[in-house]
């Protein structure tokens, strides 16, 4: 309904269909370091893996809570700069 609106108005609207690219794109970034970092035991077994083994496993957050949790703080205590 919006859309059609705005179209009405001569507005030109630009979308990208993104199947949520963006945010997991953000999450890499913001959290690089965690995800592949050395300090988990068993998540990598090959020079050639483009993730760890428990990426979509509960493990993932368990295995690494105090390195998000303090990522989170300092990402929500950050300016637009800064991030």
């Amino acid at each position: 309904m919006v859309n059609k609106s705005l179209l009405s108005c001569q507005i030109v609207l630009l979308g990208v269909h993104g199947e949520g690219s963006v945010v997991r794109m953000l999450f890499t970034l913001l959290f690089w370091d965690i995800i592949f970092g050395d300090g988990i035991v068993d998540v990598f077994c090959s020079q050639f893996q483009t993730f760890p083994l428990d990426i979509t496993t509960d493990h993932f957050y368990t295995s690494r809570q105090e390195m998000i949790e303090q990522r989170l703080v300092s990402i929500s205590e950050s300016t637009d700069e800064v991030i």
